[in-house]
């Protein structure tokens, strides 16, 4: 009876959520190491100590102080060594336990109903805004610090939700610090979020001393000003001229417009909700005094004629007016004002930054989905309340418990008979092709590396190609696939470092008749560069390394 009792207080659609969630963390679970993992496990096997987390002297040689971060990579390579599965395992449980928490962050202010529409729209939108969980090491300190701000979010938003300065808030404090000891982005956005958050509910905050209030604005403003010791990333805007400055901020902003809008789909899901929340303001302020079906009619065609605009005018220009329309909407109610805010700052750090990368919009990723899943939350209502009674006893039909868990149950369905090759599904076959693709070409490199160490000579010159130009954040389209390499070329020399082998002479070149010598080992560590050298040279075939539909070959020349 206890236990029926228990089952009824579990939210179901919560549960939905959480393991639907799962799915991306499982994708990327097979991978090697990639990008500057191997810096990091050279690391950690020379000193892996916990305690010397906070060790200024034995910090990762990161530009920024991040001992939070590395307190988690010490832990789990203590206890599971250089194994890039611990720690995608730990990037996941972290990536899980931040969805937990946005959610949670709902239904303070919104419902069930508006929860799983702001998750969704996470998934739909911004899901290749999250591959940062397919990269190990590098990767587990991204989902990391979204878990611990979106922590500390939701417990200043519980702790200041009666009025009380009470143990939540204090917890909240606590995950705000180790946030911003934990990634350089969140010593930018947490302490304005958490002062929005104050101004907000400063009505509520009557039982506190008048004194206690300045000390707690100070506190905020303090970790502001602070940001300047937690982190040297970025460029110094303030030594620049002030046309200079304007325009190296608005160039950085723009850049993440191809971000947010990097899909036909997004730009439809973002614009359309953004237009018809402005619209709908609007007409009902100065048109119509009462909710009713010209209302909605003048807002979905409003909504419509935003989305076609989008789509004819450049991605830039999109962004921009979204912005403008963000910043609108943020006056209309407290919270869309306090989602703005979000959407902003934690934007901030990453247009102060010399280049764009989507791993670094995450947190405003979160906030835009809020906002999107709140409007479209409105429209849905709005469709219902149009419905009335004609159609209510059908729609009842419909829970969103059973929605949620139809909706789970669809998508592990499919990813499942995509996954095993048992049925081709459009666009979820194609990820997950191009997902493989990537694994296999990390796998590949694996064995390039372990292959190296064993056969080559001490002292030898092992050469790849150099890096050519790739668009970074037109992740998985096939132009970039073909061309994507396991890491960067300043890394190759640590991954051979990491199997013992630090006398190799790593070099890059662009022409192999620059290398002088008798025994020349060049590596393609894909198809596209194989295909490249072997048009080009007379390459003797030493080894290759085949998964799936990736390559990778070993030459002597």
């Amino acid at each position: 009876m206890k236990l029926l009792k228990y089952l009824e207080k579990i939210d179901i659609t919560c549960c939905c959520l959480l393991i639907s969630s799962m799915i991306f963390p499982l994708m990327g679970f097979g991978l090697y190491f990639r990008n500057e993992d191997a810096q990091y496990v050279i690391w950690l096997d020379k000193d892996h100590n916990i305690f010397n987390a906070f060790n200024l002297n034995a910090n990762y040689a990161s530009i920024t102080y991040r001992p939070v971060s590395e307190l988690g990579m010490r832990i789990v390579y203590s206890f599971f060594g250089s194994n890039p599965l611990a720690f995608q395992v730990a990037s996941g449980i972290s990536f899980i336990a931040a969805i937990f928490f946005l959610y949670k962050i709902v239904m303070l202010l919104f419902n069930r109903t508006t929860a799983f529409l702001v998750i969704l729209t996470f998934y739909l939108g911004f899901y290749k805004i999250i591959h940062f969980l397919y990269t190990p090491i590098q990767g587990f300190q991204y989902s990391f610090d979204l878990f611990l701000a979106t922590g500390s979010i939701f417990y200043a938003m519980k702790g200041l939700k009666d009025g009380k300065f009470n143990y939540y808030y204090a917890i909240s404090i606590l995950l705000m610090i180790s946030a911003i000891f934990s990634h350089p982005v969140c010593s930018f956005f947490l302490p304005i979020i958490n002062i929005v958050l104050l101004i907000i509910n400063w009505r509520k905050l009557e039982n506190i001393h008048i004194n206690k209030k300045i000390l707690i604005v100070a506190f905020f403003i303090t970790l502001l000003l602070a940001t300047k010791i937690v982190t040297k990333q970025g460029v110094d805007i303030f030594n620049k001229s002030i046309v200079d400055a304007i325009t190296f901020l608005l160039n950085g902003y723009i850049g993440y417009g191809n971000i947010f809008l990097n899909s036909r789909l997004n730009l439809i899901l973002i614009p359309f909700p953004l237009v018809y929340g402005l619209t709908h303001f609007i007409i009902k302020k100065y048109f119509f005094s009462s909710k009713g079906h010209s209302i909605f009619i003048y807002s979905s065609i409003g909504a419509i004629i935003g989305c076609i605009i989008a789509n004819i005018v450049s991605k830039e220009i999109a962004f921009i007016i979204l912005s403008v329309l963000l910043l609108i909407i943020a006056t209309t109610d407290r919270y869309k004002f306090f989602l703005t805010v979000w959407f902003f700052s934690s934007l901030l750090p990453s247009i102060l930054s010399t280049e764009a990368t989507g791993v670094y919009a995450r947190h405003s990723a979160f906030a835009l989905s809020f906002t999107v899943g709140i409007i479209y939350g409105e429209i849905i209502s709005e469709i219902l309340s149009l419905i009335q009674n004609k159609f209510r006893r059908a729609v009842n039909l419909f829970s969103l418990n059973a929605i949620a868990f139809s909706l789970t149950l669809f998508i592990l369905s499919i990813s499942s008979l995509a996954k095993f090759n048992i049925l081709h599904i459009p666009f979820v076959s194609s990820q997950l092709e191009q997902l493989n693709y990537v694994k296999d070409i990390s796998c590949n490199f694996q064995d390039v590396l372990i292959f190296l160490a064993e056969k080559i000579n001490k002292n030898e010159h092992v050469y790849f190609l150099k890096d050519f130009k790739l668009d970074k954040e037109n992740l998985y389209t096939q132009n970039h696939v073909e061309r994507l390499r396991p890491a960067g070329i300043n890394h190759y020399p640590s991954y051979l470092k990491m199997h013992n082998r630090d006398d190799l002479i790593v070099e890059s070149v662009d022409n192999l008749n620059q290398i002088y010598g008798n025994q020349k080992i060049i590596v393609a560590t894909n198809s596209w560069e194989a295909e490249y050298l072997e048009s080009r040279y007379t390459l003797n075939i030493w080894k290759v390394f085949r998964r799936g539909k990736a390559i990778a070959k070993i030459y002597r020349y």
